[in-house]
């Protein structure tokens, strides 16, 4: 029986609910990316794995462009904000 490594994907449906959704590629996705393939080693790309995430919505971050300092407070170190 052969075996493959894959990735899953958390997220929250518009309804709140929480789901997972497996997100794999196999290394001979590079192929058709020329500019992701430039970025792997050669030698590491008959065993790598894309993911390929394309989100849409609003997100819910944390950290992004916060000062180290307010780190600290999770309501001001909190955002939202639209993508897609």
């Amino acid at each position: 029986m052969s075996r493959a490594s894959f990735a899953v994907l958390s997220h929250v449906t518009p309804a709140g609910s929480p789901r997972s959704s497996g997100v794999v590629h196999t290394g001979e996705t590079l192929d058709r990316i020329p500019e992701l393939a430039k970025l792997v080693p050669p030698e590491r790309r008959a065993s790598c794995a894309i993911v390929d995430i394309r989100p849409t919505g609003h997100y819910l971050t944390y950290g992004l462009g916060v000062p180290l300092p307010r780190l600290r407070d999770p309501e001001r170190s909190r955002a939202r904000i639209p993508v897609g």
